[in-house]
């Protein structure tokens, strides 16, 4: 049996009752901002799928860059 290919790609969602969801290889993830966006605007932070809270991640890529470990510098968050 053919093992299916591993999906790599980000994307973005949105479900009928207003959430907005970005994934990267299955999994909540998005260096841009949250990855779980909902319709009252609250925002959930998750890196390769292990939340985060808004400080959290934000040290992160703070520590990416002092690193140089980050391949895109976040547009906003």
């Amino acid at each position: 049996m053919k093992k299916p290919k591993e999906d790599y790609s980000t994307r973005t969602i949105k479900t009928p009752d207003g959430l907005k969801i970005t994934f990267f290889d299955n999994k909540f993830h998005n260096w841009d901002g949250p990855a779980i966006i909902h319709e009252n605007g609250d925002c959930e932070y998750y890196v390769y799928g292990n939340k985060k809270t808004k400080q959290e991640f934000q040290n992160m890529l703070n520590d990416m860059k002092l690193n140089n470990n980050a391949t895109s510098i976040p547009k906003n968050i």
